[in-house]
């Protein structure tokens, strides 16, 4: 029977909360970098309203003053978003690093079992030999305690 660790479960859990972690981490970069994304948008069309093309009149100012109120107030909104994405992300990465040393822990663990077995393996097997050999010579000294005997018996 081959090596078996008694914690093989408990392993897979932390394995597979781990891998999960890495996902939600993956999903949260992500969407911070799409709100970072957005952001550049938003200044870009902050900074080509910045100056009217074409004729200026006092309704295109209200409206371009109205335009740029809006983007400013979405540019807000994202900068806000931006800040709980990043957080968002610091929580998650300290998730994966907490389920990562979990892991590792029953990993090592694992390890200790498995050379604590291998070695009573090995002292198994050099039993079973030791045992072999004492069989062995029994055998060979009976053998030549027998070959002394008929030798004695034709004399």
């Amino acid at each position: 029977m081959g090596f078996q660790f008694r914690f093989h479960s408990i392993l897979q859990q932390r394995e597979h909360a781990e891998d999960e972690a890495g996902k939600r981490l993956k999903q949260a970069k992500e969407e911070l970098n799409a709100v970072r994304e957005e952001i550049v948008g938003l200044h870009g069309k902050l900074r080509d309203s910045a100056v009217p093309k074409g004729p200026i009149d006092g309704r295109r100012l209200e409206l371009l003053a109205h335009y740029r109120k809006g983007l400013l107030l979405a540019l807000d909104h994202e900068e806000r978003r931006e800040k709980e994405c990043r957080i968002r992300v610091d929580n998650m990465q300290q998730r994966l690093l907490h389920a990562y040393k979990e892991r590792k822990v029953m990993e090592s663990l694992q390890e200790i079992d498995r050379n604590a077995w291998s070695l009573s393996q090995k002292r198994l097997e050099a039993k079973v030999l030791d045992e072999f050999s004492v069989t062995r010579r029994r055998r060979r000294g009976e053998e030549s305690s027998m070959m002394e005997e008929n030798m004695a018996s034709k004399n």
